[in-house]
């Protein structure tokens, strides 16, 4: 059998419900805790297997409420009680937006979480979402307060414009972020982002690091800066790809394959979909995720796109700037020992910077994304972040 979810009829396979499958807001809570989520987003309600349908105008076949509907499904594998919720926040120009925010424990500005926790913040990587931490909240939440958030113009945050401009284009993620933790009225917090995610973490921590804690870079993109002979040990092909490429935003072509979008995901990048089939029991969940994720209107995309030299390169690479950092905030980097990405950064920064708290950890049995290759070893490094710092603030 097969949902037809959509007037451009994307066929896809019909999506295996994990086993006891529940309510994603009342599991193990509180009636205290269940009236407080009441109040931020509304009566906690059953998941419908039934799958929105798109607007018939749609070419790619996409909508918000299906990408809400496949957020759902995945975070429904959680256990413990949590918040979800869209916090508003307004830019220095006066926009107005909202920042979609996954808080386990459940979270509100009048109703603080555990005191006794420090706040981490999870940034995720390009074309990601709040749901790709689900392997990582629950363990993460015995130390921390955990706050997920759709990065800006990302998954089901607003879809804020960005200047072709690469310092002021990375001064709005930033400046998006710093409202929302003003909203949320959290006053320090662990930032640790993934990827892009990664280099918004840096990012954010050199303009507000009164606020941060401890940084955590997780496989961070953007923090070497691309040698000066890069072009020219490249054949000319490769050039000439680059720059082709390099006009368009990166998942252009997700957008333009319109009602095969979806099978051009699971064809080109199945290998993503291997731990969510060992933790869910299937991948279709995963896979529309990511699709109804990036099939939206480009935003934070191209806010990448602004931000990045063809291919792979940062137009504002971190590496120059991170010792910008107060020389009292300690810095972790997390790779993967299998990543395409270097740790090399990571150790030069750490071996420039010897006074400075700096721990360079490799994830073992991990590519770029550690924290689903091996969500263990990921988390326990975390959490030994989280014994740092609350060791600190005892002393």
């Amino acid at each position: 059998a097969a949902y037809r979810h959509s007037t451009s009829y994307l066929a896809i396979s019909k999506p295996r419900w994990p086993r006891g499958s529940h309510s994603i807001l009342s599991l193990g809570m509180s009636s205290a805790a269940r009236r407080l989520i009441m109040a931020n987003i509304g009566s906690p309600t059953q998941i419908s297997s039934t799958i929105p349908k798109a607007p018939w105008w749609s070419w790619s076949g996409t909508s918000i409420e299906l990408l809400k509907h496949y957020q759902h499904r995945i975070l429904s594998q959680l256990s413990k009680a949590y918040s979800l919720k869209d916090v508003s926040i307004e830019l220095p120009d006066k926009t107005m937006g909202h920042i979609n925010t996954l808080s386990m424990p459940p979270h509100h500005v009048d109703n603080p979480t555990d005191s006794d926790k420090p706040d981490l913040l999870l940034l995720h990587g390009f074309g990601g979402g709040v749901a790709i931490w689900n392997m990582n909240i629950e363990e993460l939440s015995t130390k921390f307060n955990v706050h997920a958030i759709d990065m800006p113009g990302f998954a089901a945050s607003s879809r804020l414009s960005f200047s072709r401009d690469a310092e002021q284009a990375e001064s709005r993620i930033v400046n998006a972020i710093e409202s929302w933790r003003q909203a949320e009225g959290i006053d320090q917090l662990v930032v640790a982002g993934h990827s892009f995610g990664g280099y918004v973490a840096g990012a954010y921590t050199l303009k507000h690091p009164e606020h941060v804690r401890h940084l955590v870079m997780v496989d961070p993109w953007g923090v070497a800066k691309r040698p000066d002979d890069y072009q020219s040990k490249r054949p000319w092909w490769v050039t000439a790809a680059a720059t082709v490429l390099g006009a368009f935003p990166p998942l252009a072509i997700l957008r333009a394959a319109g009602p095969w979008g979806y099978q051009l995901i699971t064809t080109v990048r199945r290998s993503l979909g291997a731990p969510y089939r060992a933790f869910l029991g299937n991948d279709e969940d995963f896979f529309n995720y990511v699709y109804h994720s990036n099939a939206q209107t480009p935003s934070g995309e191209l806010a990448f796109h602004h931000l990045s030299i063809p291919v792979g390169w940062a137009k504002r690479p971190l590496a120059p700037r991170l010792n910008q950092l107060p020389a009292n905030l300690p810095v972790t980097f997390l790779f993967g020992a299998n990543s395409w990405i270097t740790p090399t950064p990571g150790y030069a920064f750490q071996a420039a910077e010897p006074s400075r708290q700096t721990n360079v950890q490799l994830i073992p049995n991990a590519g770029h994304h550690l924290l689903w290759d091996n969500a263990k070893a990921f988390n326990a490094a975390l959490l030994t972040v989280a014994d740092d710092v609350k060791a600190k603030a005892q002393a």
